[in-house]
């Protein structure tokens, strides 16, 4: 039965002597369970467990490495082998060992980053200077995950306190040397024992950096042994190395490598086995240590694995001890999973003041909430977009414990993107990106930014945004700089003028953030530049002269569930802004109307998704500001024409899109790849100085195919429209 950790505290008197894996050898052996790690594979443990129930084999206390840590916590904790397979199958790993959060449980400021940058925080500086990433990705989903399914466990205890006696490998990455942990958070303990070098950051525990066991002890028989166990039933899901390739690459190296060391300590450790002990090798055919997906498959792989020792399971059932008899209260989850909090506590290791983070967090002393409830103010606190860790659970007297703690990488992030365009009809365009962010910048959580991009787009700016109010839900941002940008104007397809737009600019907004949904904001800028052509249309040359200023106000709202092929959610952007143009007039003498709307709504179904989109947008300048006018043209934009080369004043636009991913979205480590298509159809108005009054309209079919890359989203594809229009496009990145 699961979750009985809550009576621990009822156990702790009991001595040492009665609760370790040595009892008393009158009464019958000691059975000890040796579980190795290897991902995915760990699901054969959970099948071979089951055998182990249907045969009465008591168990008298559990060591695992990796994977096989956290299969044996958990039974050590209680879970039963069906439970664990239901939880098990029904998990997202891919999301919870890449720790993303759906999409629409991001905070909204996350979401435009996503739609603005291709690569997460790829550096950092600190005192020792630059910083770089330790892994690929954090064990922040998967703490997560498993404090959902340990959340009546103390932050720290003995583990021979279990229901079973329990112990974890890791491995000290200072030493290379096993270290067996048997006290302290369990949680802690099973990514510590997980933590594959590269894929997870190490994890810090009494002052060790820790990483995967596999490294030193693969297979911790002599830790059973140690225990006191008379006799040891193993479960081992190592791969055995093969022959290297005649010229390995860097990654086929280091993966050889990790594989030979892993197998000679696992011989090691097998080679202390005795004829009385039982060694099982599921097949592991099919299967691979990603294949999380399949862990039914895994399950029933170790099922039939244990099946020919099903005689001798009975022979030790015969002769073992009996089983453990350890106290098994009434637990929580039995109310429903309620808990009342007696006191709210922040242990808080980052600048970002303890009230701002009670605030977002939400509990206070004396509500009854579920592990739902902190999950949703664990995902709060993350909306301030400044810790590495966060993590909460209860202690022994009800006291609910928030942690937070600074990034690996510091608070000094750089960043980098890159979005490239080609039509392969003379029309290319590209843009590196970089930022630099400090993040906190002070105790209410502010973040002051520094931009850059080069390319086809030319900037450089500095940004300064300040939460503030309850939880920092309001918030105001001030930003500054030069932009240089090209401005095609095309008509039916012919370049009637090309504008390089250069400016220096202010910004100041104003706004309340929704958190995960939306926000809405007050913004008003000031430009001045000029106009830059090679076109001599004019008598007094082609340049123009830039100086207006706007006042805008913007309500934002996004549940999308994915940036580029949702299959679930809806967004909503609604822009009404004044703009003044400041040439050669007085101040606001030359004022119009903007207003753009946009709605989108995805659907799906398995690996099928859609988009059905409408989008609308009026603006009363007749080309004395020509930022002010809207631009068509570009993948998802009208596609089937260059990218922004179509000028108007006035449109009217709906889309329908259909997409369908490749490869699985089950599968950890799958490369994401879709087709699609898109079909677009807009009408629209260009009025310039109000004599040349032009109307149209046009429609665009699209068939492409796509695949996220390490710089973002790739597509390639070919649209065609009504007049003729067609582009052959590569298309790296989101819309510019």
């Amino acid at each position: 039965m699961k979750h009985v950790l809550s009576g621990l505290t009822a156990g702790l008197c009991l001595s040492a002597a009665a609760l370790a894996c040595d009892n008393d050898d009158t009464d019958g052996a000691d059975i000890g369970l040796v579980l190795s790690g290897g991902g995915a594979f760990a699901n054969t443990h959970i099948g071979v467990i089951r055998v182990l129930e249907e045969e009465g084999v008591p168990v008298h206390c559990i060591v695992g490495t990796s994977m096989g840590s956290v299969v044996g916590g958990l039974y050590a904790a209680g879970w039963s082998p069906g439970e664990m397979r239901t939880e098990f199958e029904a998990a997202d790993w891919p999301q919870l060992i890449t720790n993303t959060l759906g999409r629409e449980e991001l905070p909204y400021r996350e979401k435009d980053r996503q739609d603005e940058y291709y690569s997460d925080y790829i550096a950092g500086w600190g005192e020792n200077g630059l910083i770089l990433p330790s892994s690929v990705t954090t064990l922040r989903g998967l703490q997560g995950f498993y404090r959902d399914l340990l959340d009546e466990a103390p932050p720290a205890f003995d583990f021979d306190d279990l229901p079973i006696p329990y112990r974890a490998v890791a491995t000290d990455l200072g030493t290379g040397q096993a270290v067996i942990l048997d006290h302290g958070d369990i949680v802690e303990a099973m990514l510590a024992s997980m933590s594959v070098p590269g894929l997870f950051d190490p994890r810090e525990i009494d002052g060790r950096l820790l990483i995967d066991g596999g490294m030193s002890k693969q297979l911790p028989v002599d830790v059973a042994r140690d225990m006191g166990a008379d006799i040891i039933i193993v479960v081992d899901t190592t791969v055995e190395p093969g022959e290297p390739p005649a010229s390995p690459s860097v990654v086929q190296v280091a993966q050889q490598l990790v594989q030979v060391q892993v197998w000679l300590n696992r011989t090691e450790q097998a080679e202390l086995l005795t004829e009385r002990d039982i060694l099982i090798r599921p097949d592991l055919s099919g299967l691979s240590t990603g294949s999380f997906e399949r862990a039914g498959e895994g399950f029933e792989s170790g099922m039939i694995a244990a099946e020919p020792f099903r005689a001798r399971m009975a022979e030790i059932a015969a002769i073992a001890a009996p089983p453990l008899d350890r106290p098994n209260p009434v637990m929580a989850r039995a109310t429903g999973g309620a808990r009342t909090v007696t006191a709210v506590r922040i242990d808080n290791e980052t600048i970002v003041s303890d009230a701002m983070i009670a605030d977002r967090f939400g509990i206070s002393p004396g509500d009854t909430v579920t592990r739902e409830d902190i999950r949703e103010g664990l995902i709060e606190v993350a909306g301030l977009d400044t810790f590495g860790t966060i993590d909460a659970g209860f202690e022994t007297d009800g006291t609910l414990t928030l942690r937070t703690a600074e990034r690996p990488l510091g608070r000094n992030l750089f960043q980098a993107g890159i979005t490239l365009s080609n039509s392969f009809n003379q029309d290319s365009r590209y843009v590196l990106r970089a930022r630099y962010t400090r993040a906190p910048a002070n105790a209410s959580g502010a973040q002051f930014s520094l931009n850059g991009a080069l390319g086809s787009d030319i900037e450089i700016s500095a940004a300064w945004l300040q939460p503030f109010g309850r939880g920092g839900r309001f918030y105001y941002e001030l930003g500054a700089g030069y932009l240089g940008t090209p401005i095609p104007l095309d008509l039916a397809g012919i370049r009637i003028d090309e504008y390089w737009t250069t400016r220096l600019f202010g910004r100041a907004e104003i706004g309340r953030d929704f958190g995960r949904w939306g926000r809405l904001s007050v913004d008003a800028g000031y430009r001045n530049g000029e106009y830059d052509t090679p076109f001599e249309l004019m008598e007094d040359g082609g340049d123009i002269d830039l100086e207006n200023a706007d006042l805008g106000l913007t309500f934002e709202f996004d549940t999308l569930d994915h940036p580029d092929f949702p299959t679930g959610g809806r967004a909503v952007i609604a822009d009404a802004r004044l703009v003044a143009d400041l040439v050669d007039v007085e101040p606001f003498d030359d004022v119009f109307e903007r207003y753009h709307f946009r709605g989108e709504q995805a659907f799906g179904m398995g690996r099928w998704g859609g988009m059905v989109r409408g989008e609308s947008g009026r603006s009363e300048d007749e080309g004395s500001t020509l930022e002010a006018l809207f631009f068509l043209g570009g993948f998802r934009n009208l596609t089937a024409i260059g990218e922004r080369q179509l000028p108007v004043n006035s449109f009217d636009m709906v889309a329908v899109e259909g997409y369908r991913r490749l490869t699985s979205p089950d599968a950890v480590g799958a490369i994401p790849i879709w087709v699609g298509l898109l079909a677009e159809y807009a009408e629209y108005t260009l009025d310039l100085g109000g004599t040349d009054v032009y109307f149209g309209h046009t429609s665009s079919l699209t068939g492409y195919a796509a695949v996220n890359t390490l710089i973002g989203p790739a597509f390639i594809g070919y649209g065609r429209g009504q007049h003729g229009d067609q582009t052959v496009f590569v298309y790296i990145g989101r819309e510019f």
